[in-house]
C-alpha cells in the first residue's frame, strides 16, 4: 500500500489513467495500462494472486473479474473519471467508450 497522502495518490493515478489512455483493446496490454489496471483493481488482483497481465490473457481471470459484483465497474469509473478531469469530455461518454472495450 501506498504511504502517499490521499490526494497524491489521486493525482498519480490520474497522471496514469491519463497516460494509459486507451482507444482500442490493443492499448490494453500497455505497460501504462497495465500499470493502471493493477491500481484500479489492485484488492481483487491480491485476493486472487494474480497479475494485470494474467487477467488480460486468462479468460477464467476475466470470468471472475466479471463476476465479482461492482469491482470492474468501480475502476471504469475510477479510470474514467481520471482521464476526463480537466478535459471537456464528459465522464458518461468515457464509462461508455470502456465499456465498448471491456
Amino acid at each position: 500500500m501506498s504511504s502517499a497522502p490521499p490526494q497524491q495518490q489521486d493525482d498519480q493515478e490520474a497522471t496514469l489513467a491519463k497516460a494509459a489512455y486507451c482507444t482500442d483493446v490493443s492499448r490494453f496490454y500497455t505497460p501504462h495500462a497495465r500499470d493502471l489496471i493493477g491500481r484500479l483493481l489492485r484488492t481483487f488482483l491480491d485476493n486472487l494472486k494474480l497479475t494485470p497481465t494474467e487477467v488480460l490473457y486468462s479468460l477464467a481471470s476475466q470470468r471472475k473479474l466479471m463476476t465479482s459484483g461492482n469491482v470492474l465497474e468501480s475502476a471504469v469509473q475510477r479510470a474514467a473519471l481520471a482521464q476526463v478531469k480537466d478535459t471537456e469530455v464528459r465522464a458518461t461518454q468515457r464509462i461508455k467508450e470502456l465499456h465498448g472495450l471491456v
